[in-house]
């Protein structure tokens, strides 16, 4: 049983300012939702996947940038129902670009790490009775891990056996950023499940 995990998501675009002005839409609460739920989401939602039922969150958001309304900084702590404990760090404005991501399990008999700019390296392994590292990252060949998802989602269309992440599977992830915001915003600890949220009552908070 993993007793503790990081996720990490730095991020930056080349022109920030360019990329919410293409869109309206982007940048705000009401259609976007903010950085966690834009562009952190995929590392929540493996987070999550990985560790199980979340049982309470604290957060807390930093704006820096004013060409939009969302978040700039995130952090959160995160208690798992299992008793382990999460750590969640991530922006959108490192500079000068995207710094990578990375996911870090650390449990009673291992440590596996997974991190890079494309999340694509597993840069430790240690585990009792498991492979060693260099055969962990000879069976990562596939860098097209979108074309395998969606040949996934697919498969669960028609009724095949797959390996498709559920819907209810996608809803603890956003249940997560959610409890996270609502922490940010009451000043509290956040138990789940939550009773209702609506990133439109973050508009106006800082």
């Amino acid at each position: 049983m993993a007793r503790s995990t990081q996720v990490r998501y730095l991020w930056q675009f080349k022109d920030q300012a360019a990329y919410y002005e293409a869109a309206p839409w982007r940048g705000t609460w009401e259609q976007d939702g903010g950085m966690l739920i834009n562009q952190g989401i995929h590392m929540i939602d493996l987070l999550v996947w990985f560790m199980g039922e979340v049982e309470s969150v604290s957060g807390q958001l930093q704006w820096v940038n004013d060409h939009k309304e969302t978040e700039d900084v995130a952090s959160g702590i995160i208690r798992f129902k299992s008793g382990a404990t999460g750590l969640i760090e991530a922006n959108s404005v490192t500079w000068p670009e995207n710094h990578g991501y990375a996911i870090k399990l650390f449990a009673e008999k291992g440590t596996i790490i997974f991190e890079g700019k494309n999340f694509d390296q597993v840069t430790k392994f240690t585990v009792e009775n498991g492979p060693e590292l260099d055969q962990i990252n000879s069976w990562i060949t596939e860098k097209n891990e979108q074309v395998i998802m969606y040949q996934e989602v697919m498969k669960h269309i028609d009724g095949t056996a797959n390996q498709a992440v559920t819907a209810a599977e996608a809803e603890h992830a956003l249940e997560t950023i959610f409890a996270l915001y609502q922490s940010h915003k009451i000043k509290e600890q956040v138990h789940l499940p939550l009773v209702s949220f609506s990133t439109i009552d973050m508009k106006g908070v800082n």
